[in-house]
């Protein structure tokens, strides 16, 4: 366990009140709730998790191969006794009472969607609760951050948009370009989510870390950004952009930053952990 220098009253205090807190991983990817590798199962619950946004399908998936996906998936967690499938937050307390881990179903991605804004209440009558507008590229509804020119919003990721607003499904701009995620914050009605990424001013990753300003507008619109450890958005040589290794000294300066640039009720983890990469 890592070692914060508290004293013991400290130690028992932060002890306790994580113990009582919901606490809520931004992403946990394909694999990352014990499912496929049980270690991850032991580790969240020694890092005391209540709740986890899974991402249960993502950019290669087209409308059919994601109900497969969900479909799989949801029974694969029904059936274990220590988690449970999350669809409202008095879905998520339950869960804490009852010290099981609450799985909300989340994409990575519009694709699944493919063309058509129908298909959203589809997956939602199916439980999923958060969509992220992009991967990495460029779809129907907007921008990713590694494409070659980037973007905003299409006139369907505005209609996009607004139905999952209706729905009230979560709209997640993690890996949004500049241009797509700030279309997306102006165009929502309802709070926004960076579920996993970090603070651009002490990382520079285009697009998957937030300038100020957009995690500012997050904040006005009452979102919520959670930080992520993925090395690559904690810590870079700020002119060779080498990844160095970041420590967990470097994960909490990106959780101050946000604190005190919005506050802290606007700032949380988002780890985008894959266990099985750990071992």
């Amino acid at each position: 366990m890592y070692n914060f220098g508290l004293s013991n009253d400290q130690e028992q205090r932060a002890r306790d009140l994580h113990s009582r807190a919901v606490v809520v991983d931004g992403l946990t990817f394909k694999d990352g709730i014990g499912l496929d590798y049980p270690k991850d199962l032991e580790r969240m619950r020694s890092g005391g998790i209540s709740a986890v946004n899974y991402t249960v399908a993502h950019f290669p998936h087209g409308f059919l191969s994601a109900l497969k996906e969900i479909e799989r998936d949801k029974k694969r967690i029904l059936v274990n006794d220590d988690l449970c499938l999350a669809t409202s937050v008095d879905d998520i307390h339950k869960a804490k009472k009852e010290g099981k881990i609450a799985i909300v179903l989340g994409f990575q991605d519009t694709k699944p969607i493919e063309d058509d804004v129908s298909h959203l209440m589809t997956f939602s009558d199916l439980g999923v609760r958060i969509v992220q507008l992009t991967y990495n590229s460029q779809n129907l509804v907007g921008v990713g951050c590694c494409e070659r020119s980037y973007g905003g919003l299409s006139y369907f990721g505005i209609e996009v948009v607004e139905e999952m607003n209706s729905l009230g499904i979560v709209v997640d701009l993690s890996h949004c370009c500049d241009e797509t995620t700030m279309d997306a914050i102006e165009a929502s009605d309802d709070p926004v989510l960076f579920s996993h990424s970090s603070v651009r001013a002490l990382c520079n990753a285009y697009g998957r870390n937030k300038t100020d300003e957009q995690i500012k507008a997050l904040a006005e619109r009452g979102g919520v950004m959670g930080i992520c450890t993925f090395a690559p958005l904690v810590k870079k040589d700020p002119i060779t952009h080498v990844v160095e290794r970041a420590t967990v000294e470097d994960v909490m300066d990106h959780i101050d930053y946000v604190a005190r640039l919005v506050g802290p009720d606007y700032v949380g983890f988002g780890t985008d952990m894959v266990g099985k990469a750990l071992d």
